[in-house]
């Protein structure tokens, strides 16, 4: 079921079989304009126009990205500045990754085998920065359950 809101709406528990329109009038999550989304394990993220982003699912390790561990139909990820580009998880994963216009990246939740990169294996349940080798910059990342990658 959808119950954990990982649709960024309230389906009452009823599944969805079928094709969805999320975007309403109706629905104030979307009252801005939707830059790019991506899916993780049973969670959502939605980066929107002005760099802002709405996280949305289950939240049981801090995936979310808001300061809790409870599951919502959706709620601002707690974010250090609003000059986000990019949110980056994967299919499987329960950690999401942001990127700055300046190429800065901030990582959140299921950190268990060290997926966030910050040096530490406890999960976190809102953006922390994480330093890349070299100052390199990134430009693109991906999350799995076990692993990430960037380039």
């Amino acid at each position: 079921s959808f119950s954990l809101g990982q649709l960024c709406l309230d389906t009452g528990g009823d599944e969805l079989v079928i094709p969805t329109v999320l975007y309403s009038a109706d629905n104030p999550i979307f009252s801005e304009t939707v830059r790019s989304f991506n899916a993780g394990k049973e969670s959502t993220y939605i980066l929107f126009e002005d760099g802002s982003v709405i996280a949305c699912g289950l939240n049981d390790v801090g995936q979310l990205g808001d300061g809790t561990f409870d599951d919502s139909f959706g709620t601002e990820v707690v974010l250090p500045s609003s000059d986000f580009v990019y949110v980056g998880s994967g299919p499987s994963a329960e950690s999401v990754f942001y990127i700055t216009s300046d190429g800065t990246v901030y990582g959140n939740g299921l950190n268990d085998r060290g997926q966030l990169g910050v040096g530490e294996t406890t999960d976190i349940n809102f953006p922390v920065e994480v330093d890349f080798p070299n100052s390199a910059t990134i430009g693109d990342i991906s999350a799995s359950n076990t692993h990430t990658v960037a380039w």
